[in-house]
């Protein structure tokens, strides 16, 4: 159940809990309480907000790989310094998945050359995100066309670091009426301009989070077999991410009480149709990182450039 509470304050962490509580079949006491909890146990570590990955348009860059590395921290440390990369999840035996938001296809090569060295990778694979889904919710759309306004930008760095914060708190710090912050807040969402999502860090949990690395036939149906395995695994299947580049891959995100339950979950996902193998990789700990779209707000916000966002705009250098 906490996964799938989890799950929803993702895709949305404004949802109210009495919303929340109606459709996980709990009292709205139960929410508040496990969301307490869970806040205590580090599990969830904030409800962020920001301008959406699918507005801005960047590249979404994973790189996977084992490193030989001594110390993953300073490891992780040292991608943090670039202000593209904005996850970074160590396995167990030093596996590393990171992603990366980048403004141009130009900037690939070097930003993997760059993970290679920092990250002291003995294998790598480069995938290019195409899409991402949470439980049956496939993420990522936005209406790019529509402009926002100095204003919207104000109102997004307002929500940063609490996308929960009351519209009464944010229109009275930005001196504007609640209904106008509400209203343009609504709108924003609506378009899919603005996220607001949670600091999700399942390791703190005690329970056992993996990726699984699904190698697919030739032709392999993946919206299909995601389809399929979601409705098998049920809540222990968080997440799913393709990629353009790597037909034949699929990467899922699962959870499991025990040892026994993730191999459990391994075969189930064997079992599916077109799939060779999985591969499961145990996370030991996840970083999430600002970067450089979090900075384009506050330059926005400030009214230094254009309100408009276009690709233009940021091929420029912002």
């Amino acid at each position: 159940m906490d996964v799938r509470l989890c799950g929803l304050l993702i895709l949305n962490s404004r949802t109210p809990y009495r919303e929340l509580a109606d459709t996980l079949g709990l009292s709205l006491q139960a929410v508040h309480r496990r969301i307490q909890v869970m806040r205590e146990q580090g599990v969830i570590n904030g409800f962020p907000g920001g301008l959406s990955i699918g507005y801005v348009g960047p590249v979404v860059l994973y790189v996977f790989g084992t490193s030989s590395a001594d110390n993953m921290d300073r490891v992780v440390a040292d991608l943090h310094r670039d202000d593209r990369t904005y996850i970074v999840l160590v396995c167990a035996r030093n596996y590393i998945s990171l992603g990366a938001l980048l403004k141009d296809h130009d900037q690939i090569e070097e930003y993997v050359d760059l993970v290679r060295r920092v990250a002291e990778l003995t294998d790598l694979t480069v995938g290019l995100m195409s899409a991402t889904h949470f439980g049956s919710n496939k993420v990522g759309w936005a209406q790019r066309e529509q402009e926002l306004s100095v204003l919207d930008y104000r109102i997004m760095r307002s929500l940063k670091e609490d996308a929960r914060r009351p519209v009464e708190e944010v229109a009275s710090e930005l001196g504007i009426s609640a209904a106008t912050a509400r209203r343009r807040l609504v709108r924003m969402m609506e378009m899919g301009a603005f996220t607001p999502s949670m600091d999700w860090r399942p390791s703190a949990s005690g329970q056992t989070v993996a990726q699984l690395h699904l190698r697919l036939e030739e032709g392999a149906d993946r919206n299909g077999l995601i389809t399929d395995l979601t409705s098998r695994a049920g809540p222990h299947l968080f997440g799913a991410i393709t990629f353009s580049n790597l037909p034949r891959f699929l990467l899922l995100v699962v959870w499991a009480r025990s040892m026994r339950e993730l191999g459990q979950l391994v075969a189930l996902a064997e079992a599916g149709a077109g799939v060779e193998a999985a591969s499961p990789n145990i996370i030991i700990s996840e970083s999430r990182f600002d970067t450089w779209i979090d900075k384009l707000v506050e330059e926005r916000a400030k009214g230094r450039r254009p309100a408009s966002l276009g690709i233009a705009d940021l091929q420029s250098g912002d």
